[in-house]
């Protein structure tokens, strides 16, 4: 392995266990599946998969990591490279809910590309808070 290295999709599997482990003989490449059931195959899968798994049975918490975890990886607002609009497209969306609040969120939001929810958050200040 010494000099190698890892295609692009591969990973680093070590066949000792021993995540300091850097002896040569003891590394291959391989895929993120073979690597997982490796880990399966010696034990050393500690959650528990399918209905099983803790977010079955407590998918408010799991929703409430998935999104801190977005905020992390991601940033939110501005700094998110997939956000849509911008913080001056959402006062827009919020002055134009303003001089016309009958408007719909759904009519709103498509003129703006959003959807409805997103449009919604918006305008109540959950998303894109000024």
């Amino acid at each position: 392995m010494a000099g190698h290295s890892i295609p692009p999709g591969m990973e680093l599997l070590h066949s000792c266990d021993i995540g300091l482990c850097v002896n040569p003989d003891h590394l291959s490449i391989g895929t993120h599946q073979e690597n997982m059931t490796d880990m399966v195959r010696k034990g050393r899968a500690k959650a528990p998969a399918g209905s099983d798994h803790w977010t079955r049975h407590d998918p408010e918490r799991a929703r409430t990591i998935a999104r801190q975890n977005i905020v992390k990886l991601h940033g939110s607002g501005e700094m998110n490279n997939n956000a849509k609009i911008t913080m001056d497209i959402a006062a827009s969306i919020r002055e134009a809910h303003a001089a016309n609040p009958r408007q719909t969120m759904t009519a709103l939001g498509k003129t703006f590309g959003l959807g409805r929810e997103q449009t919604r958050k918006i305008i109540k200040e959950i998303a894109w808070k000024s």
